[in-house]
């Protein structure tokens, strides 16, 4: 009895992924609960302006709004 070989073509390897936001641009965000962005702490609901590549770092969730500025 002839054996298949059980070999497969290897997965493609996931594109890789672009970032949420700029690492390098500005956005006015409101978060949706206290957050620590380096040394400061952000109070939920308060405007602040932060880096897009210290956005990157918190989930989806908690972030109510974004805008580039």
């Amino acid at each position: 009895m002839a054996r298949r070989s059980t070999t497969t073509a290897p997965a493609a390897a996931p594109a890789a992924a672009s970032p949420r936001f700029d690492p390098q641009a500005h956005y006015r965000v409101r978060f949706a609960e206290p957050v620590r962005v380096g040394a400061l702490t952000i109070r939920a609901g308060a405007p602040a302006i932060v880096l897009g590549s210290a956005l990157e770092r918190h989930p989806d969730d908690a972030i109510l709004a974004a805008e580039r500025l």
